[in-house]
């Protein structure tokens, strides 16, 4: 097995983002169009203080575990105080959404039981930009 392609430093992964959601910035780690990876994939993202991971759901459920900054996730109902080493699990089509709460970004890796995070339909609960 060549393991070459296996292993990433989070400094060496590009920061994307979408200009529907201000604020936010993520990267691939683990994704197989990045990485010869299956099954499972781990991405990294930053919320920006003030800023919001509107509500959504997906059919994959998905893991977050934080490493930086103060926050809020919303998980079905629910309202949770989030900072670094707070992993969450969120099952299958829970609605979900963050706000970050502190002067710095909050920052969290994301895992998926997907060979990418493309595979993902993400559902907002209202528009994104609304």
């Amino acid at each position: 097995m060549i393991t070459q392609n296996l292993i990433v430093q989070m400094e060496d992964a590009d920061w994307n983002s979408v200009e529907e959601m201000p604020g936010l910035r993520y990267k691939f780690l683990i994704d197989a169009n990045h990485t010869d990876s299956r099954g499972l994939s781990l991405g990294a993202l930053e919320v920006a203080t003030g800023a919001v991971l509107p509500p959504h759901h997906h059919a994959p459920q998905e893991i977050y575990l934080f490493y930086s900054g103060v926050g809020e996730v919303i998980l079905g109902d629910d309202v949770h105080a989030v900072k670094p080493g707070t992993a969450v699990f969120i099952p299958e089509h829970c609605g979900h959404g963050l706000i970050n709460k502190s002067t710095e970004p909050l920052a969290f890796y994301w895992i998926f039981p997907t060979d990418s995070w493309e595979e993902i339909e993400y559902i907002f609960d209202k528009p994104v930009g609304d």
